[in-house]
């Protein structure tokens, strides 16, 4: 099992207080921290020296972690939570390069498959591929704001209205995008596409999602299912 992260480093003189900023150092595990466990920078001492470093993850290749780190550093992102305006801005980027993740999108004969591209403290980007119907599954985001991010195919989503059982109703084709908040309760299915392919954002990164049954009562919860991250394990042109 293969996790791969990129780390840049900040090097500070403690004694002249200067700071240096390095280039990525890539870090490869062969034996990856438990799955599902959240990773955050640390701040190490060194002598005279404070090296702070900013993991990022990913279930692909540690040379698509520095392409995507790259081209998402253009957008000058916040620390912290991102808004849903701002994590829009990321899937719309994101699925406007499908070159980074197109040799990653083989047909293993799932109807749904999802895919870590990038997570950070902050926010995770994945890239989903849809090749049928799926049954309805109502679920939020576990107060995770988000986005998504067309990039061929057709998808419609079914959204709560407010605390109500009444619903919206949003068709998503190539080059379309939307956003939401931390109380969005939705569910997304297969319209066409061979396969639809979209990429979603979230801030902070998704911790699980409550799934729920839509009864005349309205919306009630019926379980809590919590976010793994998956190996990848598929021999890749991109991985190192």
């Amino acid at each position: 099992m293969l996790l791969y992260h990129t780390k840049p480093i900040e090097i500070i003189d403690n004694a002249n207080q200067t700071g240096l900023r390095q280039s990525d150092a890539r870090v490869q595990w062969d034996s990856a921290p438990e799955l599902g466990h959240e990773l955050v920078g640390d701040t190490r001492k060194v002598n005279s020296m404070t090296i702070t470093t900013e993991e990022r993850t990913s279930e692909t290749s540690g040379v698509l972690v520095e392409q995507l780190s790259q081209l998402l550093e253009r957008l000058k992102l916040p620390d912290g939570r991102l808004s849903a305006g701002q994590l829009e801005d990321v899937a719309r980027a994101v699925a406007q390069r499908p070159d980074l993740f197109e040799v990653l999108l083989d047909d293993d004969g799932s109807v749904h498959r999802s895919l870590l591209l990038l997570q950070t403290s902050s926010y995770e980007v994945k890239v989903l591929t849809w090749r049928g119907p799926q049954p309805v599954d109502w679920h939020d985001h576990g107060g995770s704001s988000g986005a998504m991010a067309m990039v061929g195919g057709w998808l419609n989503e079914q959204s709560r209205d407010g605390d109500g059982a009444d619903l919206n109703s949003r068709r998503f084709g190539p080059g379309d995008s939307g956003s939401f908040g931390p109380d969005h309760l939705h569910d997304v299915n297969f319209e066409y596409g061979r396969p639809a392919i979209s990429i979603h954002a979230y801030s902070p990164p998704l911790s699980g999602m409550t799934h729920y049954d839509r009864t005349r009562f309205g919306f009630v919860a019926r379980e809590f299912i919590p976010e793994i991250i998956q190996p990848f394990t598929r021999a890749s042109p991109l991985e190192i």
